[in-house]
């Protein structure tokens, strides 16, 4: 086809479409991805090293491993089965109903692994949804779908909870006992780069001939940082993306939420967006994974995001989220 419409491009005397651009693709033995300046230079994208480097956030990759509930430590990392929690700390209810338990996070563990990090030294995280509305993202009504909590308790303190008796699994039905699948988590500490398109990435710095390029090597990168097949279980740095950027769309949201804001445009100025996102970042996201039994959507992710200064100031009941899906 492309012979064809060469030809009578010639014969109309039409000029030539530019040639594709050719992605260079190294092996693996000529990059190192643990020095993103040097694998950057190996993928002839040297240019752009300064602006990436910039950007770069590192960020912890959750590699799930089914196990048996009981086989699973005292608070340890889980995603799935069944939360350790204090004896006083009640579950979670929204519209009169109990929430899904998605996830905990042993933050110590996280602490012995990067001292740095921004998130609380001790205690755990707990990330809850709800599976029988399961909705799209923290709007107005729908805002308490998703919940982070914070236990500040020990270990010591902490013990496995039974599910409540309202307790419903993915397919709607009341099973009281069906949990999603536990699995311990394998932590690795791991340098993030945002994708494209993002609100970091665009033309203004790359060039149109690069964005494949830069694309391609975006996934090795990932490939090699995470080696072995990855799933979309992370812990702070930029969002593996799905449909596109969602850092405009969940601070836009919140901006609407705001009695003041809710009659506004849908059409606020590019500056305004651009600094409301700006303040959120990526909070930790959940993949569609047949080791736990996720399921969101069509193969989809959920998202939690929180503002830098509520992260600093450890107000995780400020959390706002999106599914994302294909």
């Amino acid at each position: 086809m492309r012979g064809i419409a060469s030809l009578f491009r010639k014969l109309l005397g039409l000029p030539q479409p530019d040639p594709q651009p050719h992605v260079f693709v190294p092996s693996d033995n000529a990059w190192d991805p643990s020095s993103l300046r040097e694998a950057l230079h190996a993928w002839k994208l040297h240019e752009y090293a300064d602006e990436l480097l910039a950007m770069s956030r590192f960020a912890f990759a959750l590699h799930a491993e089914r196990v048996s509930q009981q086989s699973l430590a005292q608070g340890a990392s889980r995603l799935g089965g069944l939360p350790d929690l204090p004896a006083a700390h009640t579950w979670p209810v929204w519209r009169g109903r109990s929430m899904n338990f998605i996830a905990q996070i042993d933050l110590h563990n996280l602490a012995t692994l990067a001292p740095d990090n921004p998130l609380p030294h001790t205690g755990s995280l707990c990330f809850w949804y709800d599976l029988m509305d399961m909705p799209w993202e923290s709007c107005k009504l729908d805002a308490g779908g998703f919940l982070v909590q914070y236990i500040p308790a020990p270990i010591e303190q902490l013990s496995c909870r039974t599910l409540p008796d309202d307790y419903y699994y993915q397919d709607g039905v009341k099973h009281g006992t069906k949990t999603y699948t536990p699995c311990q988590l394998d932590v690795k500490v791991v340098t993030s780069l945002p994708e494209f398109p993002d609100e970091y990435l665009d033309a203004r710095w790359i060039r149109n001939e690069h964005i494949e390029q830069f694309e391609t090597f975006l996934r090795a990168f990932r490939r090699r940082v995470l080696s072995r097949e990855p799933r979309s279980h992370q812990l702070l740095g930029h969002p593996w993306l799905i449909q596109g950027s969602m850092h405009e769309d969940i601070a836009m949201s919140e901006w609407r939420r705001q009695p003041e804001n809710a009659n506004a445009s849908a059409y606020q100025p590019r500056e305004l967006t651009e600094s409301l996102a700006a303040e959120w970042r990526l909070l930790a996201q959940f993949d569609t994974d047949p080791a736990t039994g996720f399921e969101w959507g069509d193969s989809g992710t959920i998202y939690y995001f929180i503002r830098h200064d509520d992260l600093a100031a450890g107000r995780f009941d400020r959390v706002r989220a999106k599914l994302e899906c294909y």
